[in-house]
């Protein structure tokens, strides 16, 4: 097996330094291309703190994300690569292509010196009231629905492989007084190894006259404890009434009344790549 590390570094992407694509330093390239034509099993690991498109994956056994870590950071990852630890977790971050930056109609998100004459629509400013969230490309996973995920996301927000498979089923979900959404799901290991697991709840987005909203929100998520191969447990999560709010125009939230779908699992809705099945339910928001 190969381990191939790359990635990225503070002269490519700190606080105040954006990266301007999505893909690895040429010279990495360059090298991954080379090391995948001969490896007979190529694990590639990515360090960085966003996310990065290394293109056609299909040569890659494994890809495992590695954001900066501490002094154990490599324990931790020799660790998962020997299955002595089973991984459990999930995207935080969406990994775009870089077709979707390279069709962005953001480019230039400050506005220019004083007296520049800036079109704020389409340079997007620092407001994100000057996004355009309409169908289309979207900026975060929330905005971006399947059509998108397709063709321009590499790997979505939520995303995580582990070395079992989980199964889902007895969801319920009951509204307290407080407007709170009370979600109880059973999840069974059904595969041959231990582990635990992520488990995401998605609200679908409000619909409001005149201004975009979220596909989909996170409204809540919990881990449960290590679950013995075959055997599965109840875990219980709650969704607190400012998760459930959606952002008005104004930047006031609130709760709009109205029928919507909660799904349960351990992806979000609009991923294209997991295979796992989402449980659903309807609520009524008041």
């Amino acid at each position: 097996m190969t381990v191939l590390a790359v990635g990225l570094g503070a002269l490519m992407e700190a606080e105040g330094r954006d990266r301007i694509n999505m893909t690895l330093p040429g010279v990495q390239r360059q090298l991954l291309a080379a090391v995948a034509k001969v490896a007979k099993k190529l694990v590639v690991v990515v360090v960085s703190a966003g996310g990065v498109d290394l293109g056609d994956e299909s040569g890659f056994d494994a890809v495992l994300w590695a954001p900066y870590g501490g002094e154990e950071a490599g324990t931790g990852l020799a660790q998962v690569l020997l299955g002595t630890v089973n991984p459990s977790g999930r995207m935080p971050v969406t990994v775009y292509k870089q077709s979707w930056a390279d069709a962005m109609n953001c480019k230039n998100i400050t506005p220019g010196p004083p007296g520049s004459t800036v079109n704020f629509k389409e340079d997007c400013a620092t407001s994100i009231l000057h996004f355009d969230l309409e169908p289309g490309l979207g900026k975060t996973h929330r905005y971006v629905n399947k059509s998108t995920a397709a063709t321009h996301v590499r790997h979505a927000f939520g995303f995580g492989l582990s070395y079992t498979d989980f199964v889902y089923s007895a969801l319920t979900v009951s509204t307290a007084a407080d407007g709170s959404l009370s979600i109880s799901v059973s999840v069974k290991n059904s595969g041959s190894v231990d582990g635990a697991e992520v488990v995401e709840a998605y609200l679908q987005g409000a619909t409001v006259a005149g201004q975009a909203t979220a596909l989909h929100d996170l409204v809540a998520f919990g881990k449960t404890a290590v679950i013995k191969a075959g055997a599965n447990v109840t875990l219980k999560l709650t969704a607190p009434t400012d998760q459930l709010s959606t952002a008005m125009a104004d930047g006031s939230r609130k709760v709009v009344a109205g029928k919507r779908t909660l799904s349960v699992g351990g992806h979000g809705p609009q991923d294209t790549e997991a295979t796992g099945k989402l449980l659903t339910a309807q609520v009524t928001l008041k």
